[in-house]
């Protein structure tokens, strides 16, 4: 009597027919759920939403300042603030200004322009108010005389 044949398959062949069908199904699943248009968000509109009134943002923007420059100042003993030549009665003030200025450009330079006789625990308070906002370019002006 002979021995039935019994076909030895190599461990090392794969049945690809299973392997395919899973790749095609993967491939069609990634195409349907595809989006393939843009962000509406970022498309130009003269369409308003639903109760929102129109505005001119043109004219709201500024083109973001190159540098900005806080001036202190010590008059009748009192320090005396100025951002980019606009006065600033309180330390809040020069917050407020330079908050402002970090929503156009976080990227700005800080310079600090402290006068000579300007106490130094106020050059370190506009500093350290300008780290509070979140400038990381935050440099000391220096006269050379």
């Amino acid at each position: 009597m002979r021995a039935p044949y019994i076909s030895r398959r190599n461990e090392s062949d794969l049945a690809m027919t299973p392997m395919i069908d899973v790749v095609f199904l993967l491939l069609i699943f990634f195409v349907c759920t595809a989006s393939f248009q843009m962000a509406e968000a970022i498309l130009p509109t003269s369409l308003l939403a639903a109760g929102t009134a129109p505005s001119n943002l043109q004219s709201q923007i500024e083109p973001p300042p190159e540098q900005v420059v806080v001036r202190a100042t010590l008059q009748n003993g009192q320090p005396r603030w100025a951002v980019d030549e606009r006065l600033c009665a309180t330390l809040l003030d020069v917050r407020t200004v330079l908050a402002a200025v970090f929503e156009i450009d976080a990227s700005v330079p800080v310079i600090l322009d402290m006068d000579g006789d300007m106490p130094l625990g106020h050059a370190i308070d506009v500093y350290d108010l300008c780290r509070l906002i979140g400038f990381d370019r935050i440099q000391f002006a220096a006269s050379i005389e």
